[in-house]
């Protein structure tokens, strides 16, 4: 299944410095996809030989979780850390002192809305 693409990303550099002022580009055309936000570290690895080729660090901030590894019809791209998410738990919410189930860190609004609304001391409620 193919997702969203970027437009035309340079991946065959001359040197180093064209390697580094990459990153931008890269950083850019990935944040222009809705699904994603990233950060692309600035410090570039590798020489560009077959051996040794161009290694970008590409950290994930948005969604949490594990993420397919990106695709490219140029590039040849591996994945070299899978992260962990830094965020973990649940969260409990009172209001006039009842208290919600556990909310997940990464509950959507309507499963907020829904524990909310489970409450006596509260009929409805509007989260975004």
């Amino acid at each position: 299944k193919a997702g969203p693409k970027t437009s035309a990303i340079p991946c065959n550099f001359a040197n180093l410095d064209e390697a580094t002022a990459a990153t931008s580009i890269i950083e850019a055309e990935l944040n222009a996809l809705s699904s994603i936000k990233v950060r692309v570290d600035s410090t570039v690895t590798g020489n560009g030989d077959d051996d040794d080729l161009w290694k970008f660090m590409v950290t994930f901030l948005e969604p949490i979780g594990p993420l397919p590894l990106l695709q490219s019809n140029n590039a040849d791209l591996s994945q070299v850390i899978q992260g962990e998410s830094a965020l973990s738990g649940s969260i409990v919410l009172s209001y006039e002192g009842e208290y919600t189930d556990d909310i997940m860190f990464d509950a959507s609004a309507r499963d907020i809305k829904t524990k909310l609304e489970a409450l006596d001391t509260i009929n409805e409620v509007n989260v975004n």
